[in-house]
């Protein structure tokens, strides 16, 4: 048996077991974990949120891109993921959806929450690309008494975050890229 047999003798067991798929699925989670939450990225440093203050939620309708790309289920309704989230943690917020492209009254009303919110958090998919999310994007910025930015797909949208605004990334808009995120934003 060589080296590599000896360390993952079970994995060139003739069979399967529950016990082994068990161990690889839970070995499998803890990696993807750890990457997302190593490839959790400040783009730009601002001031922090407190996870005891009401914050006002603005999050995209990921559904709107389920016919394009591939959208976790968890994702496909945003209010129920993210209370699935923060309410075990305590944070005080309320939930504020918008299209992928936002419409004129859906900035309307998400400005207004994240204005009388005494923080936000807004995440912001290809502003770069789509008018509607650069205007909600600009709006929040001038409206937000404290405002940070979580760009889910890409960082191209980074350059039209203002200078103070925190701004983190992870590269994608998966279950644990959004966990990771709201890890490293709440610090918790």
């Amino acid at each position: 048996m060589d080296r590599l047999q000896e360390c993952r003798s079970e994995r060139f067991a003739p069979a399967a077991t529950a016990e082994r798929a068990q161990k690889e699925t839970q070995e499998a989670q803890a990696l993807v974990r750890t990457i997302c939450e190593r490839s959790a990225t400040i783009l730009q440093e601002g001031p922090s949120l407190s996870p005891s203050v009401p914050t006002a939620f603005v999050f995209p309708r990921l559904s709107d891109l389920a016919g394009r790309v591939m959208v976790e289920s968890a994702l496909l309704d945003g209010k129920v993921f993210l209370e699935s989230r923060l309410q075990p943690a305590g944070l005080p917020h309320t939930f504020h959806p918008v299209g992928i492209n936002p419409t004129d009254e859906e900035i309307r009303s998400a400005t207004a929450a994240m204005e009388s919110a005494e923080q936000a958090l807004l995440f912001v998919a290809d502003a770069h690309i789509d008018a509607g999310m650069r205007v909600l994007l600009e709006a929040a910025q001038k409206s937000a008494k404290r405002l940070a930015v979580v760009l889910l797909r890409d960082v191209y949208d980074a350059e039209l975050v203002r200078p103070g605004v925190l701004c983190v990334t992870n590269y994608g808009f998966r279950v644990c890229d959004i966990e990771a995120v709201l890890r490293k934003i709440f610090k918790s």
